[in-house]
């Protein structure tokens, strides 16, 4: 397919890291809007974004810096060596310890990045096609992202089986990578193997998508006070009953990660094999499990009455689990 590996990644940083982004910029008169995109392996989400950056890449640098991305693809036209873009080499001297592979400039195509938002999107997120349809950049960012990572794993996605969606910036704060490190948000600058960090001590999540949801929450924090006022209203009345407080804590707390088990579900292998089998009947064990936690959930959250937490609760009487 033309791709080819730039830069590897230590094995410590490839442990944890799990997300991989296509980054793409314009050229000419367009030089310095970028478009974005990036999954999850652990998460069937792919998360888009376009925007026009200043000549340090300061968006950019920041939106990598938040995602910690386990690759980084570009196009082969903008590492190029001798001829390298300036966004390249900004990324390629923050991100040493990230693999880079170059695509050919003709995998980032935007037409058929909307084709594949058409076949893969799930219905209840389809309004993200009205949002993408003129963001060219990130449209052939998702295009070049998708293939790569259809190749990689020897698999295709199911259709309709992802969560896509724009992410923009009007309704967070961007807080800055140095700012991040200064005031250790997430690592300690003594020693980075210690939780002695804001995100260390808030901690107390019981899933690996909750973990995953409050260090996103703390990079990129609420600015939109009706959504500030709304989770505020629900700690409230989780505070006010404790009895339904820990009762809610110890279903979620025995709940597997949930996103990761979605993304390999929704992952078509190319070629069955042993190996591809055996996986199947374990995570349909898991996926068994995880319905069967379904109903304890709903009963911990059938008696709360703030808006949010009620929304979590309608969310589990949708009809179609009844099928399953």
């Amino acid at each position: 397919m033309g791709y080819s590996v730039t830069s590897s990644s230590a094995v410590s940083t490839h442990s944890i890291a799990s997300v991989i982004v296509a980054v793409i910029e314009g050229r000419g008169f367009a030089r310095g809007e970028v478009g974005m995109a990036s999954i999850d392996l652990k998460n069937p989400e792919v998360v888009l974004s376009q925007f026009a950056d200043n000549t340090t890449y300061t968006k950019v640098i920041t939106k990598l810096r938040i995602l910690t991305p386990l690759e980084i693809i570009m196009s082969n036209t903008a590492c190029d060596s001798g001829n390298a873009t300036k966004l390249y080499t900004l990324i390629a001297e923050n991100f040493k310890n990230v693999t880079f592979t170059t695509v050919q400039r003709k995998y980032f195509n935007e037409t058929k990045g909307l084709e594949y938002i058409e076949q893969l999107c799930t219905p209840e997120f389809s309004t993200v096609l009205m949002e993408v349809q003129s963001k060219y950049y990130c449209l052939a960012a998702v295009a070049a992202l998708l293939k790569y990572v259809e190749f990689i794993q020897n698999s295709v996605y199911a259709p309709k089986s992802l969560k896509i969606r724009f992410h923009g910036s009007e309704q967070t704060a961007m807080i800055d990578s140095t700012s991040a490190l200064n005031l250790e948000l997430i690592t300690n600058n003594r020693d980075p193997r210690k939780g002695h960090t804001l995100f260390g001590i808030l901690n107390y999540t019981k899933t690996p998508g909750g973990s995953r949801r409050l260090r996103s929450n703390i990079l990129e924090p609420l600015i939109d006070a009706d959504s500030i006022n709304t989770r505020l209203d629900s700690v409230q009345e989780l505070l006010q009953d404790e009895e339904c407080f820990f009762g809610l804590q110890s279903v979620i707390a025995r709940f597997l990660d949930t996103e990761q088990l979605l993304s390999v579900l929704v992952q078509i292998p190319k070629h069955d094999t042993v190996n591809a089998s055996e996986s199947k009947i374990t995570n349909l064990i898991y996926l068994k499990h995880t319905l069967e936690l379904v109903e304890p959930l709903k009963e911990a959250l059938k008696s709360y009455k703030t808006p949010l937490l009620k929304a979590y609760y309608s969310s589990l009487e949708d009809s179609r689990k009844k099928e399953c």
